[in-house]
């Protein structure tokens, strides 16, 4: 049986892609972050493709599921709620924790890791985005902890960029500062600065350890280009296939609230996805959609299930069944995504378990 919507992951691109980054910061060690399933191409299979020095990803129960599939690489949980029984946990699965409250910095403040293997952690510095991480007076008290228990290894020190794909931003050396000066307090440790865009476009901030996310799956994370970002290549391709094909007479209006009118005599061509399948409800008339090669526009609003096309000037005739690309190969995500008001990021995590992975 046919599918009706699918998403083509390709990861050879994503082998790729980590590949050329890599190789310009060949000095750097690379966490991957699969958090949110690998941005929705799958973190199990990208896991199994690519040999980073640790996976990043956001939950315990996301590192458990690569636990319990086999993977030994080093996995570190970056923004866990992290209690005292997610401690224990994260000591069981052999995960490296992220503090970054001091919710969570009182609770390794009095927990007793139960075998002799080093308890490895990393500590969050909040070094002017002011989401997670540490201040000055809590990173103290985290060197009198880690001082204090032996069986804890602090393996590295961890800041976000609130601009880091905005070249040339003051913020972002200004955040740099701040931040070196806070690390300063721990002689020795590594430190991770750069994420994706950090890590192409501000190679004097990429610290021991780079956390590559976007750029893995093909994506340039910043309105500017380079060497590198001009050879990534999109993984992942969501397709889908007409399911009717409808004439429509000058003057009436498709879909809810009528938001499309026909300017003419139209053609409409009824696509099998929707916002139930993480098509975006808010992808504006003239969104693009590819179909055999040929780029048409969305025209109505999103509905759960289908979208619309008008292809009337379509150069050869259409049919049931044939194949529509909504975003990737011969459609760029990041367009897209501008289209409908938001970023490539959520339209890779929002497709639905209706749209079926086929992994290449």
């Amino acid at each position: 049986m046919q599918t009706l919507s699918w998403a083509d992951i390709d990861l050879s691109a994503i082998a790729y892609n980590f590949d050329i980054i890599k190789q310009s910061s060949p000095n750097q060690k690379t966490i991957a972050v699969i958090k949110a399933n690998g941005y929705g191409h799958g973190a199990l299979e990208i896991a199994k493709t690519i040999k980073a020095d640790a996976f990043g990803v956001a939950r315990i129960h996301e590192a458990k599921l690569l636990r319990d599939k086999g993977i030994q690489t080093p996995i570190i949980v970056m923004s866990e709620l992290l209690a005292e029984d997610q401690l224990t946990e994260c000591e069981q699965l052999r995960l490296e924790p992220v503090i970054h409250s001091a919710f969570a910095l009182n609770n390794l403040k009095h927990f007793r890791p139960r075998t002799n293997r080093p308890f490895r952690c990393w500590l969050k510095v909040d070094s002017g985005m002011h989401r997670l991480g540490l201040n000055s007076e809590q990173l103290d008290t985290a060197k009198c902890v880690f001082e204090a228990h032996p069986n804890l290894h602090l393996v590295g020190l961890i800041t976000h960029l609130a601009s880091a794909e905005k070249i040339g931003d003051p913020k972002n050396t200004m955040q740099a500062n701040a931040f070196k000066q806070l690390a300063a307090k721990f002689e020795g440790v590594d430190i991770s600065i750069a994420n994706s865009a950090a890590t192409l476009f501000h190679p004097d901030l990429r610290g021991e350890w780079l956390r590559l996310g976007i750029s893995l799956y093909g994506i340039n994370p910043a309105h500017q280009s380079n060497t590198v970002t001009e050879n990534l290549k999109p993984a992942m391709t969501v397709r889908s296939r007409i399911i009717d094909i409808k004439d429509i007479p000058q003057g009436d209006r498709v879909g809810y609230n009528g938001i499309w009118q026909a300017t003419r005599s139209s053609r409409i061509a009824i696509i099998g996805i929707g916002y139930a399948d993480g098509y975006p409800r808010h992808a504006k008339n003239g969104t693009p959609v590819l179909i055999n090669g040929e780029r048409f526009p969305l025209s109505g609003r999103v509905s759960m299930d289908m979208i619309s096309v008008d292809i009337t000037d379509a150069s050869k005739p259409l049919k049931v069944g044939d194949v529509a690309t909504l975003w990737g190969e011969g459609l760029d995500a990041e367009e897209v995504a501008q289209s409908c008001g938001t970023i490539a990021y959520e339209l890779f995590t929002s497709a639905g378990q209706r749209v079926t992975k086929i992994y290449r």
